[in-house]
């Protein structure tokens, strides 16, 4: 059961996380540079960008593998074709759901230029079950009963500015050719 005054989104991660290190203040666990799980998934995507259509094959190779793991119903063209699901989206959901809080979507939003329409939103946590968090912290909750982080009235995202960062200023007093990026 999620302590809300610990974990406010109402989820706990559990990867890379050994209970023995957290209580010791220390960690002997190497850190993860590339997991196997995203070279799948960038194959998965990279497929479908570059030609517009993937195979089962393909997906049993990238997806399914991931997905078999997770005990998860395999992702066929028959089955998107039937529950009427689009493919890339299917694969960016993947995506979302196997790196969650691995610091990937941030970026995944600008590479796929969608992030002035998904970081404007609010940013949701769990459903709420009011009796079975056995914390004292109430937090914020939408109409449909789901935690809320950040309501979208806090949150932008100009996409004429916000898909580059500024050059440093030291940069452009190094090199008087180089122009800051627009807006900025």
């Amino acid at each position: 059961m999620p302590n809300l005054s610990f974990q406010r989104t109402g989820y706990a991660n559990r990867r890379y996380a050994n209970v023995t290190d957290w209580q010791n203040s220390r960690s002997f666990m190497d850190y993860t540079l590339i997991r196997y799980a995203e070279v799948l998934l960038n194959y998965a995507e990279a497929k479908f960008e570059l030609e517009g259509t993937i195979s089962d094959q393909e997906l049993d190779i990238t997806i399914n593998r991931l997905r078999t793991r997770g005990g998860v119903t395999p992702l066929t063209r028959a089955f998107a074709a039937q529950h009427d699901l689009d493919l890339l989206q299917e694969i960016r959901r993947e995506r979302r759901v196997e790196l969650a809080m691995e610091g990937f979507r941030y970026w995944d939003l600008i590479r796929w230029k969608i992030a002035e329409i998904e970081l404007p939103k609010d940013v949701l946590g769990n459903f709420y079950f009011r009796d079975e968090f056995g914390s004292a912290v109430t937090p914020d909750i939408n109409q449909d009963n789901y935690i809320v982080l950040q309501r979208a009235a806090n949150r932008r995202f100009d996409p004429d500015k916000d898909y580059l960062w500024p050059l440093p200023i030291n940069e452009l007093g190094l090199n008087p050719s180089l122009n800051q990026n627009p807006n900025w």
